[in-house]
C-alpha cells in the first residue's frame, strides 16, 4: 500500500493543456491494472484520517469532523487489514517519511497490527527537498520508493509481507516517477506482488480554490465531491488486465483490492461489500451512487439500513465490547 500526499490528476481540469505528459508512467501501465478514484473524506489535510479508513474499513463519516482516530481512539489493539494479515502469518511493516510521533503513528501503528515502523528517525541521510517550507525538508517520493524496495529486499523471504507506506513530498510528477520505479522493480521479482497507490486529498491551490473555480472544475466549496476524488491504482506483477473501478470510498480500498485478487478478508468486510452494491461512498453529506453520480438527498431505506449497520460495526470495534469477534457459545 502507498498513500501519496496530495496526489491528484490536473489533466482533469477542463480547458487546460500541458506541454508535456503529466503522468507518463501511470499512462504506460494503465492497460495492465485497475484504475479509478478514491473518494477521500478530507480536503487540504487530514492525511491520517484517509489512511485510517483505508487500513480499517472504518468511515470518518460517523466520527466528529475534527477528530483524529490515531490520536483519540486507537489506544488498544484495533481491527484492521494489518492485524488480519498478521494473523495469517504475514510480517507487517509501515514506512512514513516524517517523525514517528506525527499524528501518534508510533502508538497507533502498533495497535493496528504493524510489527515494525520505519520513520524519518530511522532513515540514514534520506534525500529531502524544500527545507524553506519544512524544517529539514521533506523526504522525497524517490527516497520513499527506495525505502520500499530496500524493505522488500531485506524481508524474510519465507514469510509474506504486508507493507504500507505514506509519502509526504509529492507533488505529482515525482509520485508518477516513484510509481514507475516501483512497477519496474516489482515486475522483475519472482514473488507475486500487489501494489496499491492512492492520493489522500486535494489541496487549496493559488488563492484558496482559485485553480478549481477558474477552470470550472469545481465550486469554491471544499465539500464539492469533485474535489474529493483522487487517483486509485491497483497493479500486480502476475495479473495484468485493465479494470475500470469507478469511484471507491477510501474505506473500501481493501475490499476492492482483495476482491480483485481473491484474497481473504476479515469477516466484517462482508458488510462493506454489501454496502458497495448500494453506494460507492458516503462522506460529508454526499452519496456516490453505484453509477458514479452524486446525491445530497436522504439515503434510501436500503442504503440507510446498511449505513447504520456499518456504524454499529465500527462502534463495536472502536468503542464497544468487540462482540463481533467474541467466541460463539454453544447452547
Amino acid at each position: 500500500y502507498v498513500q501519496a500526499e496530495a496526489f491528484w490528476d490536473p489533466s482533469a481540469l477542463p480547458n487546460v493543456t500541458f506541454d508535456q505528459p503529466i503522468t507518463p508512467n501511470i499512462a504506460r501501465t494503465k492497460g495492465e491494472m485497475a484504475t479509478g478514484s478514491c473518494y477521500s473524506p478530507r480536503f487540504g489535510g487530514g492525511t491520517c484520517d484517509v489512511e485510517c479508513e483505508a487500513l480499517t474499513g472504518f468511515s470518518m463519516d460517523y466520527l466528529p469532523s475534527s477528530s483524529k482516530p490515531y490520536v483519540e481512539y486507537i489506544h488498544d489493539p484495533t481491527a484492521s487489514i494489518v492485524s488480519f494479515r498478521k494473523s495469517q502469518g504475514y510480517d507487517t511493516l509501515a514506512i512514513h517519511g516524517y517523525y514517528a510521533r506525527y499524528w501518534s503513528r508510533d502508538k497507533a501503528y502498533a495497535n493496528l497490527g504493524f510489527d515494525d515502523f520505519i520513520s524519518l528517525e530511522d532513515m540514514d541521510n534520506p534525500e529531502r527537498v524544500r527545507p524553506c517550507q519544512w524544517e529539514g525538508g521533506l523526504v522525497t517520493e524517490a527516497e520513499m520508493g527506495r525505502q520500499i524496495i530496500a524493505a522488500y529486499e531485506s524481508r524474510d523471504p519465507d514469510v509474506p509481507l504486508f507493507l504500507h507506506a505514506v509519502t509526504i513530498q509529492n507533488h505529482l510528477a515525482d509520485t508518477d516517477a516513484m510509481w514507475g520505479m516501483l512497477t519496474d522493480y516489482f515486475d522483475g521479482v519472482d514473488e507475486p506482488v500487489i501494489l496499491v497507490l492512492w492520493g489522500d486529498h486535494y489541496n487549496a491551490i493559488g488563492n484558496g480554490m482559485e485553480v478549481y473555480t477558474t477552470t470550472g472544475y469545481a465550486s469554491d466549496d471544499t465539500k464539492d465531491p469533485r474535489g474529493h476524488q483522487t487517483p486509485l491504482l491497483i497493479w500486480s506483477n502476475y495479473w495484468k488486465e485493465p479494470v475500470a473501478l469507478g469511484t471507491v470510498a477510501a474505506y473500501q480500498i481493501t475490499t476492492v483490492t482483495d476482491d480483485l485478487y481473491g484474497l481473504e478478508q476479515p469477516a466484517y468486510f462482508d458488510l462493506l461489500r454489501e454496502e458497495f452494491g448500494l453506494y460507492r461512498a458516503r462522506s460529508l453529506g454526499t452519496t456516490v451512487e453505484p453509477d458514479g453520480t452524486y446525491s445530497q438527498d436522504a439515503l434510501t431505506s436500503a442504503q440507510q439500513e446498511v449505513y447504520d449497520a456499518h456504524w454499529l460495526l465500527e462502534y463495536d470495534l472502536l468503542f464497544g465490547e468487540n462482540y463481533q469477534n467474541a467466541p460463539i457459545v454453544q447452547q
